[in-house]
């Protein structure tokens, strides 16, 4: 048996994270997630907290605007951050300081924000405005620059076309 993630939105008030246990061709919900607002973005699934199993990370927009992290083998939540901000671009998960120890980028579009939370915890590692008031709509990128410096660069996308960038130094 092997175990796949679908997201669909259902209606704009009720997400459905549909983990669907496959046995040959019979799919069978493991579970679901019901959220006071729609889910816009695309979820992002990795092991985050180092379990060995994945864990399920998206935002939610008006109405309820966090960042949330389900465990992805049976819903129930690893950690939430209240944006206060709708959060309708993808989140991106990738280790930016070097630590071993994966981060998860989501930017909250109303605020004009871009949040770096700790995979395993949710707490806020760094914060940033992207000093334009806009709708953050593209989910950012993590690009590592130099292997021999150890630098990644992470880009993000306004809606009014302009490109933030953060630059992380490794050792």
């Amino acid at each position: 048996m092997s175990l796949a993630i679908r997201v669909r939105t259902v209606v704009p008030s009720l997400l459905m994270l549909l983990p669907l246990a496959v046995s040959g061709q019979s799919p069978r919900i493991l579970w679901w997630h019901d959220l006071d607002a729609p889910s816009l973005g695309s979820a992002a699934v990795a092991d985050i907290d180092f379990d060995g199993l994945p864990e399920i990370l998206f935002g939610t927009y008006w109405n309820d605007e966090r960042i949330i992290a389900l465990n992805a083998e049976d819903g129930s939540p690893l950690w939430d951050y209240p944006t206060d901000s709708c959060n309708d671009a993808s989140p991106v998960i990738a280790d930016v300081d070097f630590d071993d120890t994966l981060e998860v980028i989501v930017p909250a579009s109303a605020t004009s924000m871009i949040y770096c939370f700790c995979g395993p915890t949710g707490a806020v590692e760094w914060s940033t405005p992207t000093g334009y008031a806009n709708c953050i709509d593209s989910p950012p990128t993590v690009v590592e620059v130099s292997v021999a410096s150890g630098m990644l660069r992470l880009n993000w996308c306004p809606v009014i076309g302009a490109v933030c960038c953060r630059v992380s130094a490794g050792d």
